[in-house]
């Protein structure tokens, strides 16, 4: 493992030879000495060598030159914005952008053209809250749209705040629906966020199957609402009562012992009782939790002893 000695003795381009060949020996000599202390004694072949390995360098170098410049945006974009004035060029900002797309946001507004704002884009969707009003076109939004990350399957609204302003910051009036199904598809939206007018059988089974509690926003369905039960059992209080079947009340059951709360009364047997006590007789008290299944039925129903067959 390398580490400097306390003296500040060892040499410069020891220094500079030891942090190019292991990045993590560089984190080492980073956590006991001000590395920035040592950048403008080396001479400019090892700072060279550094900034190209450890791109971020390039802020505390006194001496830019443009090679050493275009080395630091290629490592990483984000140094874009330590480039001194004089070593900026077209170049330096298609580097920049091809690694780092919201390095759009160092180039100055009136700089920014239609061909950066593509590169950007094609880098990280995300980039296009710092694309001029005047380049954002429905074919740049496609692009953005075919860009941007899938989500996992979550609770509803409980995505990052990157995904949310994507969304939000998307003009709805330029939304087709191949966009829409794609949004869909990636699960960057909820049933509430797709037009009534615009949603489909396909459509409808997605949003279901990315979130059961979705299908208090479509079309329902025998099919589709046992989908929405196996996939997040909260979806059982959104089921219309029409709809809504013992089989499904059972699913629910399997997967919470709290789904009896959304049970409708009439599917309140003695049954239902008698498997939700033998499913859950042995379960311990869950951390954060008071009650368990026994204390759940008892309560709700104002039961004072239910009898349950001995094994």
């Amino acid at each position: 493992k390398f580490r400097m000695s306390d003296d500040y003795t060892r040499p410069i381009n020891v220094i500079s030879d030891t942090i190019n060949r292991n990045y993590r020996d560089y984190c080492n000599y980073r956590d006991y000495y001000d590395y920035r202390k040592f950048i403008p004694q080396i001479e400019y072949n090892s700072v060279h060598r550094m900034v190209h390995v450890i791109p971020e360098l390039l802020q505390f170098v006194r001496k830019q030159t443009y090679a050493i410049c275009l080395s630091a945006v290629k490592g990483h974009g984000i140094n874009l914005k330590y480039v001194e004035p004089q070593f900026i060029s077209n170049e330096i900002y298609c580097e920049a952008l091809r690694r780092y797309g919201l390095a759009l946001q160092f180039i100055p507004a009136e700089q920014r053209t239609q061909e950066y704002c593509q590169i950007a884009i094609e880098n990280c969707a995300y980039a296009i809250k710092y694309v001029p009003i005047e380049f954002k076109t429905p074919e740049l939004y496609e692009i953005a749209i075919d860009r941007v990350p899938s989500q996992p399957c979550t609770l509803m609204h409980d995505r990052s705040p990157n995904i949310t302003a994507f969304f939000s910051d998307l003009p709805k009036n330029i939304l087709t629906p191949n966009m829409y199904m794609k949004l869909i598809q990636k699960n960057i939206i909820d049933g509430n966020d797709v037009p009534e007018e615009i949603l489909t059988p396909e459509m409808s089974t997605m949003l279901v199957k990315n979130n059961g509690t979705n299908i208090q926003y479509v079309p329902q369905t025998s099919e589709l609402c046992m989908i929405a039960i196996l996939q997040n059992f909260k979806a059982i209080q959104y089921i219309s009562q029409s709809i809504l079947t013992e089989e499904m009340c059972m699913k629910c059951l399997d997967a919470h012992p709290d789904v009896i709360y959304h049970i409708p009364d009439r599917f309140l047997t003695r049954e239902l009782y008698q498997y939700a006590l033998n499913k859950y007789r042995y379960d311990s008290y869950e951390e954060g939790c008071d009650k368990n299944i026994f204390d759940l039925v008892l309560e709700k129903f104002n039961i004072k002893f239910v009898i349950t067959e001995k094994e």
